[in-house]
């Protein structure tokens, strides 16, 4: 029959968590197999070791405070998650309790220790704590904030860079709806209401972009995504999504549009020839001025390559120019050669051709620069 002693023993050799007996030196007395097994030492190699001896050094000062506390009486248990280090050199993170055996004259004899390997715990923890410090440095570098609205209430929560985007301070009151739209452009505000109303009855998905007019009477761009949840019931219960700040490249698409307007302008209402060329030689754009000086419509020519209006005497010189153009041999190059009007005349012009190239620096079109010189 089991004696209580060997119930005791049985527990203590078999239990899912390190259990350790340590002398008031910090030497182990007695380890369980677990407690062997999440170090990597035998129970023998472990008597010749101290605590400290699998203990990170990060740690030592907790782990002392809460020893001097037990010896003094002044708390009965110290709880504290630490790091050991493993035989192989590798650290565990455990979730180590103490607590302090005396005798019966109250005097101190050993330390009793219970280890629970929490490594995959604290790299849970460690993941999302990182992942959420992702999230916010994303909010802040793209400027985006995050709203969920009660349909039921109207009130709207939000989080991330949310207030700022509408030029709030970050502790400003929760907004009601009719304070949101209130902060909408006035030439935007309608069709925004529209657009949200036939989200919540029937596309269930809002994607828009409006401008925000802010206290201080500035106006932004921003970009809106939601979606509408359903209840139980299948009606419309909350209405979530992002803010994104648009305004600088809504400003960049401006200016962007009035340098394209400005180029369209110059080009089409030039007194010199210009055509786009491609790097098939083809004409893709001209202008008025050329068609003029030429004789064809704008029709006729951008179904035409320069080769089909160059004097034959001219061709060679002018594709080899422009074949070493268009491998970025040269910068541009200027030529005097002769044009075949569509009435068969021969006209004398000057033409200087350069690249026009794409963002990425990648070359698209020839610009080709023509000036008629047969007048004095």
């Amino acid at each position: 029959m089991e004696t209580e002693d060997n119930i005791l023993q049985a527990i203590f050799d078999h239990a899912a968590l390190g259990v350790a007996q340590v002398s008031l030196d910090g030497f182990w007395l007695r380890v369980n197999d677990r407690y062997s097994q999440m170090l990597g030492y035998s129970e023998s190699e472990l008597r010749t070791r101290r605590v400290w001896d699998v203990t990170r050094q990060g740690d030592f000062d907790e782990v002392s405070i809460g020893r001097r506390q037990l010896l003094e009486g002044t708390i009965s248990s110290h709880s504290m998650e630490k790091r050991f280090i493993r035989k192989d050199g590798t650290i565990f993170w455990g979730k180590l309790h103490r607590s302090l055996v005396r005798d019966s004259d109250n005097r101190p004899r050993y330390f009793i220790g219970v280890v629970e390997d929490i490594t995959e715990k604290i790299k849970a923890e460690r993941g999302l704590r990182d992942s959420e410090r992702r999230l916010t440095l994303a909010q802040k570098a793209a400027h985006m904030g995050f709203w969920d609205r009660d349909l039921s209430t109207d009130v709207i929560v939000t989080s991330g860079e949310y207030n700022r985007l509408y030029g709030l301070a970050s502790d400003y009151p929760l907004l009601t709806c009719k304070e949101w739209f209130g902060m909408i452009h006035r030439e935007d505000r309608q069709r925004v209401r529209n657009l949200i109303s036939d989200a919540i009855q029937r596309t269930y998905v809002w994607d828009t972009e409006y401008r925000v007019v802010w206290p201080d009477g500035s106006v932004h761009w921003l970009l809106g995504k939601g979606t509408v949840f359903l209840d139980e019931s299948g009606r419309p219960a909350r209405f979530a999504g992002i803010n994104l700040d648009i305004t600088e490249s809504k400003r960049v698409d401006e200016a962007l549009r009035e340098s394209e307007e400005r180029f369209r302008r110059v080009f089409e209402e030039g007194p010199l020839g210009l055509a786009l060329v491609g790097r098939d030689y083809r004409f893709e754009k001209v202008n008025s001025a050329l068609c003029q000086m030429v004789g064809y419509s704008e029709a006729a020519l951008v179904r035409m390559s320069f080769a089909d209006i160059t004097h034959p005497d001219d061709l060679r010189e002018d594709v080899e120019l422009a074949r070493r153009l268009f491998k970025g041999e040269i910068p541009f190059y200027q030529l005097r050669k002769r044009y075949l009007k569509k009435n068969g005349e021969t006209i004398w012009i000057n033409l200087t051709a350069s690249l026009i190239r794409n963002r990425e620096g990648k070359p698209i079109h020839g610009l080709a620069m023509i000036q008629d010189i047969m007048e004095g």
